[in-house]
């Protein structure tokens, strides 16, 4: 509980100062450097680990706390009458001196060092009222005061003794004088509890004393772990097939695992026609007999829909009527594709149309009217019916066979509204020819006309087809 409070309350102490009572306790502090004025008071010092205060006539040593981290404390020579370090709260503090302290009564009326985990070295003379080590690894008190052997504290007296060391003859430092056992004895063996010399009463350890056994196994050289009792430990087992008359038989293994196996020659493959259920070799396949692609083991077809005895992957499409022009000698299945050549014209556009034909050699045998007419040379569209196309008529809406134009407006007379005497009063048309002279009709089909007027003019005239 004190180590608790300790660590709880430095952090805030730290800041504050500690009382001490004795002036010469302080001058010693300052003499020591740890102190500047003598105030009465005195920081924190947790950077302290030595101090000695011997010879200094100290009475009363309130204030020493300040120093928590004490380890080795020298009180010799000074004028204690009480000493309590219950309040130190020092977990490193193992070696305190306090012998020869010279009060006014000669004797050192109280003793408390309760709670000092570390302290394992005391040296002490004088006369003691009260004594109290609670908490402390002291197992030895010096002193030269043979009193303490006795009647005064008969519950220390084992710790009482003039001179303390290691009573331990086994021990490397065995002190002969000793008559007090400190607990400093050193005796060098296997401290690790694992090993197999582990030695419970040795202090120190020498690197590489301990012994261990192998891996694996105990102290005696046996398994740690041997679940089948072959003397093979567990970890060292080595699985395998212990059956030299097995295939696969391993000469160091140590525990069969069921691996073992011996060698049938056969087919192993169940796709095989000569598949053996109990072979477990065939040399890749080596041995394996297998029926041809689409067959089965029996030479059928493995899928032969028409029963023709081809199988279906094998069929060849096509035309199988000889008379059928694209007639196909290796087609083994009808696929209905086979036709037969009709010549004649298979556009229904032109005038010789043959619905039954299929062939007409790229349009050849097609015949056409030509433009503006129809089949039977009839023009398509004639609105005044006078055998003129109305494509082709100067004057479509009036009747005018010989398509005059007098004033070649290419419109004709009959659309420019020219009476009859006013026509008779102009030149008349007597003739049409072609360029050799030959008569033909105004309405005609030739592309050159020569129009021949009574009065000589001859005219001529390009027709341009549309």
């Amino acid at each position: 509980m004190k180590k608790l409070l300790t660590l709880l309350l430095i952090p805030v102490l730290s800041f504050c100062q500690i009382a001490i009572p004795d002036q010469n306790f302080e001058n010693k502090l300052i003499q020591l450097g740890y102190d500047n004025i003598l105030d009465g008071q005195i920081g924190w010092h947790p950077d302290v680990y030595e101090l000695d205060l011997s010879g200094a006539y100290i009475q009363d040593l309130t204030g020493i706390e300040a120093f928590y981290n004490l380890q080795t404390l020298d009180l010799s020579y000074n004028l204690l009458t009480q000493l309590d370090l219950t309040e130190l709260y020092a977990t490193t503090l193992n070696n305190i001196i306090i012998s020869n302290n010279f009060s006014y009564s000669d004797f050192l009326i109280d003793l408390n060092l309760d709670f000092n985990p570390s302290l394992n070295f005391l040296d002490l003379s004088g006369f003691l009222s009260s004594f109290s080590i609670i908490g402390t690894s002291l197992s030895c008190i010096q002193t030269n005061n043979p009193g303490y052997h006795s009647s005064y504290f008969p519950s220390y007296s084992s710790f009482f003794a003039t001179e303390c060391g290691c009573t331990n003859p086994e021990a490397s430092n065995y002190e002969f004088s000793a008559t007090g056992d400190d607990g400093s004895c050193i005796i060098y063996g296997c401290m690790d509890s694992l090993a197999c010399n582990f030695d419970e009463n040795a202090t120190n350890e020498i690197s590489g004393i301990c012994e261990y056994p192998e891996e694996y196994y105990d102290c005696d050289g046996n398994c740690l772990i041997d679940l089948d009792g072959d003397g093979v430990c567990h970890e060292l087992e080595i699985p395998g097939c212990t059956d030299s008359e097995a295939d696969n038989f391993n000469p160091l293994a140590t525990d069969d695992d069921d691996s073992c196996y011996y060698t049938i020659y056969g087919c192993a493959d169940q796709l095989a026609c000569n598949y053996d259920e109990l072979a477990n070799e065939d040399f890749g396949g080596v041995l394996c007999e297998y029926s041809e692609e689409y067959y089965d083991c029996d030479g059928g077809c493995l899928i032969d829909l028409d029963e023709d005895g081809i199988c279906d992957e094998l069929e060849t499409p096509g035309c199988t009527d000889s008379e059928a022009d694209n007639f196909n000698p290796f087609a083994t299945d009808d696929d209905g594709s086979c036709y037969y050549i009709i010549y004649g014209c298979t556009d229904e556009m032109a005038c010789n149309y043959d619905e039954l034909a299929n062939e007409d050699l790229g349009g050849v045998l097609c015949e056409y009217s030509e433009e503006y007419y129809d089949c039977n040379g009839d023009c398509l569209l004639d609105t005044d019916l006078d055998n003129v196309c109305d494509e082709l008529d100067n004057c479509p809406e009036n009747f005018n066979p010989f398509q005059e134009d007098f004033d070649f407006d290419d419109v004709g007379d009959a659309c420019d509204g020219l009476s009859l005497n006013e026509a008779q009063q102009k030149r008349k048309l007597i003739r049409v020819t072609d360029i050799l002279g030959r008569d033909i009709q105004e309405y005609g089909k030739e592309k050159i006309r020569l129009y021949i007027y009574d009065d000589g003019w001859v005219e001529r005239k390009i027709k341009l087809l549309k």
